[in-house]
């Protein structure tokens, strides 16, 4: 527990940090109105366990309510959300630079992706971390080494780490950064220098987003926004029947054997499902695998939420002799158990220990 206080304090106000953050909104908009613009974002959203608490953090954050420090986070910081792929992340932080831009509040952001920053750097050299200078930016797909390391006229740099070092100097005269990432904080760590990671770490709050791959279960955006007059439906979801699932593993399967890393499929909750109906995978978890995954979860807990109900919550299940079941960490716990039971199904599945 004293870990996850640590975490807690280096998320709180530093005094070096500047006024202009803290300036108030000028128009507040309501709870609803917020869900408004984030359902205008993300097309077919709909609330529900995995992000309510990211919701209601986002809109404290937006409208400089003290709930967000009250919830371990400082207002005068940039926001880093990190989890795995499909869970949202990019979609609400647009949707927060949606509600910031029409409250005309000073702390709206402007967008890029690292793999821009990057691109422009290789065309401009260093002349291109200038125009990421002033302004509060956004800066989308963090910690992705192969596409943020560009030379310029046989001038090699990871260009994160250059950015990163510049808007920390942006930090001190009042602009604020935010970050999306695939990676968790420990991966962060050991990616970047570890006096790049100390400055992420001063000038961002670090916020987990949970849950599952969202993009095949959300319905499909509509390709052009129709004009006055006009209207135009979105395309159905697509259909997984078994002839599709069955087809869909089978792709990922060729991939493990040619040697390709295992990445967790887009659909996997369905395919999921489908293998426990061919009788592959386990209807119920094994102890050893929970045993494994409650060990990692516990071990990174401190990056998790950080509030007083949280710590709680965890305190809870440390000390459980059987964890309790439906809250925070045991919906995670069965949703790393479960992935990993997927990915160990279909390893077999590409040695030919098993057949489909």
């Amino acid at each position: 527990m004293q870990a996850i206080k640590e975490i807690a304090a280096d998320n709180q106000l530093s005094t070096g940090n500047p006024r202009k953050n803290s300036q108030p909104a000028t128009v507040l908009p309501s709870k609803g109105q917020y869900l408004q613009v984030v359902k205008t974002v993300i097309h077919g959203f709909e609330p529900d366990s995995y992000t309510r608490p990211l919701l209601k953090l986002l809109y404290a954050y937006a409208t400089r309510s003290e709930e967000f420090e009250e919830a371990g986070f400082s207002l005068n910081k940039g926001i880093l959300l990190f989890g795995m792929v499909g869970t949202g992340k990019t979609d609400h932080m647009k949707a927060l630079q949606r509600v910031l831009v029409s409250m005309h509040s000073p702390l709206a952001f402007a967008y890029t992706t690292l793999p821009r920053v990057a691109a422009n750097y290789g065309s401009d050299g260093y002349d291109a971390f200038l125009r990421y200078f002033k302004k509060h930016w956004l800066f989308d797909e963090l910690g992705d080494t192969v596409k943020e390391t560009v030379s310029h006229y046989g001038n090699k740099v990871n260009v994160a780490e250059n950015l990163i070092h510049n808007r920390y100097e942006a930090f001190k005269h009042g602009y604020l950064s935010h970050f999306t990432t695939n990676l968790e904080p420990g991966q962060l760590a050991d990616l970047y220098d570890g006096r790049m990671w100390s400055r992420l770490q001063e000038m961002c709050n670090l916020i987990p987003v949970f849950g599952p791959d969202r993009r095949p279960d959300a319905a499909p955006r509509p390709l052009y926004v129709a004009g006055p007059g006009y209207s135009k439906a979105p395309a159905p979801a697509p259909v997984f029947d078994n002839a599709r699932k069955r087809q869909v593993v089978l792709q990922e399967v060729e991939k493990l054997k040619a040697g390709e890393n295992y990445s967790f499929l887009d659909a996997g909750g369905i395919i999921f499902e489908w293998l426990q109906e061919q009788g592959l995978i386990s209807g119920q978890i094994p102890e050893e695998i929970e045993a494994e995954e409650m060990h990692k979860l516990l071990t990174s807990a401190k990056y998790n939420d950080l509030n007083a109900a949280s710590r709680k919550e965890l305190r809870r299940f440390q000390e459980a002799e059987e964890p309790p079941q439906g809250n925070h960490y045991t919906r995670e716990l069965r949703y790393r158990c479960e992935k990993r039971m997927l990915r160990e199904c279909l390893e077999q599945l590409a040695k030919g220990e098993h057949e489909l």
